[in-house]
């Protein structure tokens, strides 16, 4: 049991499979997901009433990071440790936060009487939407992919925001709610 808590809290610079960075700097990752859910919830807050999207917030904070880690050397490290983190491993991080967070939103009743209506133009609309890119990416794609990986760019640029599709559902909400309605 030591050795294996030994080899987890070793620092090394080498890779180690394929959650490296894990192994190498525990205490930055439970920081990075700490501060990240922070930094979300303070957003949040601050930005209730506003109109602007999360997505163009959050797209701003990250070319923030980036520019900052590139001109201040201090900082270079943490953009550095934030670069190298796997992908499948920053996705399983914040996945559960994010589907939480649109699950904790969304009004059940007014999703219960819309769910036809959504499950009518998602699905065929997911469909064509990513059956559209795929071909088309397949078509005039400059490095040549083959059909499945141009497929698979067409269902990753298609699959829609959670927490964008709750906020149309509560538009929906507002609209039927609404005094001129009754």
């Amino acid at each position: 049991m030591s050795a294996i808590n030994s080899s987890f809290f070793s620092v090394e610079t080498e890779f180690h499979g394929q959650y490296h960075i894990i192994r190498t700097k525990p205490p930055f990752v439970v920081l990075l997901v700490f501060v990240s859910c922070a930094l979300g919830a303070l957003l949040r807050i601050i930005l209730k009433e506003s109109n602007i999207p999360i997505n163009v917030i959050l797209c701003l904070t990250g070319v923030l990071l980036g520019v900052v880690g590139y001109f201040v050397k201090e900082f270079t490290i943490l953009t550095e440790y934030i670069a190298k983190i796997d992908p499948i491993l920053f996705l399983h991080m914040f996945t559960p936060a994010i589907i939480f967070t649109a699950a904790f939103e969304m009004d059940f009743y007014i999703f219960r009487k819309s769910f036809w209506q959504i499950l009518l133009l998602s699905v065929p609309g997911f469909l064509l939407n990513f059956t559209l890119i795929g071909c088309l990416t397949y078509k005039i794609n400059e490095y040549n992919w083959n059909w499945h990986v141009s497929m698979l760019f067409g269902i990753i640029l298609s699959t829609t925001d959670p927490i964008l599709s709750v906020a149309s559902v509560k538009n929906i909400a507002v609209a039927k709610a609404s005094p001129k309605n009754f």
